[in-house]
């Protein structure tokens, strides 16, 4: 993984430490701003965050009937919409919007279901796409 400086290069992330232990984080919204830099250590960092807003857009896919309504079989889903979230692409610095089937509203969780993931290039693509997304905005998928 690679961060973007102030000044536009880019480092190597060199390690992910995980740890459970307890501490005191601070988060924070700075109005409609959703990338800005932080200092962490000495280092100029690029942050963004997304919304975490579950928008519905029209699905307006050119599916067969059949597609259609394996789509409408989602939990959560709402016939001719989907709903979407915002997210950063791995490499990109500009807002992108990625759907998913449904939505599990009781538990916060978006629901997606994939069929031939390892055969599709595109279905890998969107995947992790989507994974992004869930990650960037604080939700899960199914």
């Amino acid at each position: 993984m690679r961060l973007r400086t102030s000044v536009g290069t880019h480092v190597q992330l060199a390690a992910i430490r995980v740890s459970t232990a307890k501490q005191r984080v601070h988060n924070f919204t700075i109005a409609d701003t959703h990338t800005y830099h932080v200092i962490a250590d000495t280092a100029p960092l690029l942050v963004h965050n997304c919304d975490g807003d579950i928008h519905w857009v029209n699905e307006n896919a050119n599916m067969s009937s059949a597609a259609r309504a394996y789509d409408a079989g989602a939990g959560g889903s709402r016939g001719g919409g989907a709903p979407t979230l915002q997210y950063y692409k791995a490499s990109g610095t500009t807002l992108s919007q990625i759907k998913f089937d449904g939505l599990d509203q009781v538990n916060g969780v978006m629901i997606d279901r994939k069929l031939s993931v390892t055969t599709f290039n595109k279905t890998y693509r969107q995947a992790r796409n989507q994974s992004l997304a869930l990650e960037q905005n604080g939700y899960t998928g199914r």
